[in-house]
């Protein structure tokens, strides 16, 4: 009996030694800081940046619904725990540190209380002790249940010796037959209208839909230095260009489409257009207007920097087509050189009569634009 006692005690002690260790390293995780880079930011993204900083782990058991669902946080210094609170308010889902390990969860965390109620299956799905034996996967201890009504036929009540606390299993309580149908579907139909309910309060506008605003500056060699402004949507926007050049200034407009490769990178496909006319000495009469139209088509790649600055770097296809107001004079013999910089491929040089020419080439250019909205 001594020896018995003495071995219960040891188990006690080394219990509660288990439990207060635990305890320090869970206040420790919680207090630890993190920096959020991004004001929105998805349930899976935000798991990977709390792990690559803190060093713990964690684990997404959720629905896909549920994976896409995202958090707004002001970029900055946070704790976690408060972190993980903004998860539990904005996103309705629910974590639990195990160690650490972080479990993100769809559900509620089922409590010890919540272990002993019983559930409610169907009658039809229910199988008679006398002609089936129950055959439990764990260690099991079977008792009688003396607390129900006479009239119904006896039933039994299979508890687990014991639970892993990481997923808390419930009992299973066979119920007798006389519980209806209608009851269990009257109490499903609640929790399914609650369900949808909240999933449509957390709707919010995918990503192709929210704005887009930026501004920034553009070298290359149709222009020496440039100040572009692009706005529209995350994939389709106008551009509008204005430029300083050896021939002065020159406005160009167009159109692009971005095609995001992941968080940082994105491809573009761009056109843009625009018109110049200047004053020409060798025009007949005096102070003739060459008129000059310049179009380019461009891809290019840009890459975040941070999240509001991002380089871009694109290769273009270009044509300009001048016009002489005089119909004796032919164009300029300057105009057969491209005067505004030094092209990567000079392609083709062709006449369209006395007063006119048109060049293309292939040309580069580098931005570095802003953006004028959080990401």
């Amino acid at each position: 009996m001594k020896e018995t006692l003495r071995q219960l005690l040891y188990r006690l002690l080394f219990c509660t030694v288990i439990i207060l260790s635990h305890l320090p390293l869970y206040a420790q995780l919680t207090q630890r800081v993190i920096t959020v880079t991004r004001s929105s930011m998805d349930i899976p993204s935000l798991a990977r940046a709390i792990a690559a900083q803190t060093g713990v782990e964690y684990s997404l058991n959720m629905q896909n619904t549920s994976l896409k669902k995202y958090v707004h946080l002001k970029p900055g210094k946070w704790k976690l725990e408060d972190v993980m609170k903004a998860v539990q308010e904005q996103a309705g889902l629910n974590y639990k540190i195990l160690g650490d390990h972080i479990l993100f969860t769809d559900y509620k965390p089922v409590r010890k209380a919540d272990s002993a109620r019983t559930l409610k299956p169907d009658p039809a799905q229910i199988a008679k002790p006398a002609k089936k034996i129950v055959k439990p996967t764990v260690k099991t201890a079977v008792t009688r249940s003396e607390n129900l009504p006479a009239i119904s036929n006896p039933a039994w009540v299979i508890k687990p010796l014991y639970t892993d606390y990481h997923i808390p299993l419930p009992a299973v309580h066979v119920k007798p037959g006389h519980v209806t149908n209608r009851d269990l579907k009257a109490a499903g139909t609640n929790s399914i209208t609650q369900k949808v309910s909240r999933e449509r309060r957390q709707i919010e506008l995918p990503d192709w839909f929210s704005p887009l605003a930026e501004v920034g500056i553009t070298a290359n060699d149709m222009v020496y230095l440039s100040a572009s402004v692009k706005a529209g949507i995350q994939y389709v926007y106008g551009i509008g260009t204005w430029g300083f050049s050896s021939k002065g200034t020159r406005l160009r407009y167009g159109a692009g489409l971005r095609v995001p490769l992941n968080e940082d990178a994105a491809l573009h496909a761009e056109f843009t257009t625009g018109t110049l006319s200047r004053t020409s000495i060798d025009t007949f009469p005096q102070k003739g207007k060459i008129h000059e139209r310049l179009n380019s088509f461009g891809l290019s790649w840009s890459r975040a920097i941070n999240p509001r600055l991002h380089l871009q770097l694109e290769l273009n296809y270009s044509t300009l087509k001048k016009t002489n107001d005089s119909t004796v004079n032919k164009v300029s013999p300057e105009t057969h050189y491209f005067a505004y910089g030094r092209q990567l491929y000079h392609t083709n040089i062709s006449s369209g009569g006395n007063n006119a020419e048109q060049t293309s080439w292939i040309g580069a250019r580098v931005s570095l634009f802003y953006n004028l909205r959080r990401r």
